[in-house]
């Protein structure tokens, strides 16, 4: 059962490296996070629900990236894992 659980996060784990490695993604969210920066510098003081509403924002997408790093390093893990399974037979 270990095995089968070894291949699916394997294939997680190459699914996240693979959102990580895209360009475009990473140029899209990089423009999100720099526009609710943005957003947020130009934000009044009295504007705080502005402020905290851009905070969130770039929280998230720092917490998604987090967790591709996260699935992205279990991946690598459940691969070392097949592989000394193989050799040891």
């Amino acid at each position: 059962m270990d095995d089968l659980r070894h291949y699916k996060e394997r294939e997680r784990g190459a699914k996240a490296k693979s959102l990580l490695d895209d360009t475009i993604l990473n140029e899209i969210l990089d423009d999100i996070v720099n526009t609710y920066i943005d957003r947020w510098g130009q934000s009044t003081f009295s504007d705080m629900e502005r402020r905290e509403s851009c905070f969130r924002m770039v929280t998230a997408i720092g917490n998604l990236r987090a967790e591709l790093e996260s699935v992205a390093a279990n991946g690598r893990i459940a691969d070392e894992q097949i592989q000394k399974e193989q050799i040891n037979g």
